[in-house]
């Protein structure tokens, strides 16, 4: 079954939420409440801000019992309220995410690059056996295909 998005400020409320609750934040499996709440902070934006706090206050989490009671706390407040082994947690997943992206997007770099050499090796296949003159109409071959 679909499980429903959750939003990385939701996600906080949760996992703070569930170390009052443990048996909720202990069921394993991809789709468990713990695992998407994980996953929601592992957005590129949520790291952005996590990482632009941490780098601001040096490690120092501010007072964590001013804000856990105000009606409408922030992403970072949260965040600074969870319990150490739970911002572990969350440190771990959103470090493999981070691999995940970069292995990605390198990929897609290298397959860019495949049809940036594909599309040179066919102008200067069809330039030099053809001796067009480059501005004519030309042929591209991507890998095993023809464009």
């Amino acid at each position: 079954a679909h499980m429903p998005k959750i939003s990385p400020k939701e996600a906080l409320f949760y996992l703070n939420y569930g170390t009052r609750y443990p048996q909720v934040m202990n069921e394993i499996g991809s789709g468990s409440l713990k695992s998407r709440c994980l996953a929601a902070c592992s957005d590129t934006h949520v790291l952005d801000e996590l990482t632009n706090h941490l780098e601001n206050n040096n490690g120092n989490t501010i007072n964590a019992t001013a804000t856990a009671h105000r009606d409408n706390p922030t992403m970072v407040e949260l965040y600074d309220n969870l319990e150490p082994k739970m911002k572990i947690q969350l440190l771990e997943s959103s470090l493999v995410g981070a691999r995940k992206s970069m292995a990605d997007k390198e990929r897609e770099c290298g397959s860019r690059n495949e049809r940036d050499r594909d599309v040179e090796l066919s102008d200067r296949l069809m330039y030099e056996r053809n001796g067009k003159k480059e501005g004519s109409s030309k042929v591209v071959v991507l890998g095993c295909g023809v464009a």
